[in-house]
């Protein structure tokens, strides 16, 4: 009996634990790593060293670090080219993707705006930075204006004031194939920074509150520009990215959180931590990019040069019937201050053993009995059988 209750007890609460520390860190990944970009096999990190680094996210490596232009803020990817939107130097880098050479530099004046492409019309909002690419042209913000270039040749297809889209108070949607103004829209909210498509709407972080603190972000609807809805995701919601069916906010607010929504209906489905295990000594987590690729989200930090891969809908963790047994024993009692290995699925995503240390976090892995940290002393995820084996020491 007392076998079959510490199985059902382990079962409830170690999943929510377990599901909340399936990210890995890797690093260092750059130089102050910020905003990334996926070209379909590599992320692409800009950097703050006036640099764009290549990375494999299938082996974790670096596969090679380029130069761009002066502050590279904005980085896109075109099908075949990657194109860095630079504020210092005041123009775009091209460079093609399959080996980082430079195809060309073009200048296209300051670079004040968001902008994303919603696969008719270009939207501008107020404050941060960035490109956005239609299927034939690269459009880059330029002070209170568009610029519309050619992404084959980088020629200059005209520029078009943004009107609104400038504005501290709204977003701006343009018709791509003209460059004319369709409409300027409210989101509801001060600065407008971060703005997303998930294929029918438009979603603007962050959203502020009456006393300009800011704690969610908008969705409003591609077609008619109306707000349909304000989510409460945490404070600071800085930036954000869409992975076909969530949409996921990143926190600016010390915690170095990430927030998935439901697309559809803005419901959380769930919170992420962006480093996993200890960061380093006095210092202060600071998550600026994020996006999606490989079937992950990943997340660069700026002061631990790391990129973080948090799985797209990581599955729950379960434990397998009968999976709690007493670590080398002939019996199925489990006494008080023995260790127990625990079999299931979805428990660890490395192996990893303790120094000896009595951690009670190891690899990502926590396990709770009765409400308290227990000890770990060795995880894996077993290829043989396809089960995960968490050790660990039960409490007095």
């Amino acid at each position: 009996m007392r076998q079959a209750f510490l199985e059902l007890l382990l079962a409830a609460l170690v999943a929510p634990h377990l599901n909340a520390q399936t990210s890995v860190n890797y690093g260092p990944v750059g130089v102050s790593p910020n905003v990334l970009t996926f070209d379909g096999t590599y992320l692409w990190v800009v950097n703050s060293n006036d640099t764009v680094t290549k990375f494999l996210p299938s082996t974790g490596v670096t596969v090679g670090t380029y130069p761009t232009g002066s502050n590279p803020i904005s980085i896109i990817f075109d099908g075949t080219n990657i194109w860095i939107a630079n504020s210092g130097s005041k123009n775009l880098t091209k460079l093609l993707a399959s080996t980082g050479t430079l195809v060309d530099t073009y200048p296209v004046g300051t670079i004040p705006n968001s902008i994303v492409f919603d696969g008719t019309n270009i939207w501008v909002s107020g404050v941060q930075n960035g490109i956005a690419f239609d299927g034939t042209n690269i459009w880059a913000t330029s002070g209170s204006s568009l610029m519309k270039l050619l992404a084959s040749t980088g020629a200059i297809v005209g520029t078009y004031p943004t009107a609104g889209g400038n504005s501290i108070y709204g977003v701006t949607k343009l018709l791509a194939s003209t460059g004319a103004i369709v409409g300027t829209y409210s989101t509801g909210s001060t600065f407008p920074q971060s703005i997303i498509c998930d294929g029918t709407n438009i979603w603007v972080a962050p959203n502020y509150t009456e006393f300009e603190h800011f704690y969610g972000v908008t969705k409003l609807s591609a077609s008619t520009g109306a707000i349909l809805g304000t989510y409460n995701v945490g404070a600071n919601p800085f930036t954000m990215a869409f992975d076909g069916t969530n949409v996921w906010v990143l926190l600016d607010d010390g915690s170095a959180g990430v927030v998935e929504l439901q697309a559809s209906t803005g419901a959380i489905v769930g919170n992420y931590d962006t480093f996993v295990g200890t960061p380093p000594q006095n210092v202060f987590l600071t998550p600026v990019g994020i996006a999606f690729g490989a079937d992950n989200i990943w997340v660069a930090d700026s002061l631990t040069n790391t990129l973080t891969k948090i799985p797209d809908n990581p599955q729950a963790p379960f434990i397998s019937p009968g999976g709690v047994t007493p670590l080398d024993s002939t019996t199925n009692t489990i006494q008080p201050g023995e260790w127990v290995s625990i079999y299931g699925g979805n428990l660890a995503t490395q192996t990893i053993s303790w120094s000896g240390n009595f951690p009670t976090s190891l690899g990502g892995v926590s396990v709770q009995i009765n409400g308290k940290a227990a000890y770990l002393s060795y995880v894996s995820p077993d290829r043989s059988t396809r089960r995960h084996r968490t050790t660990q020491r039960t409490e007095r």
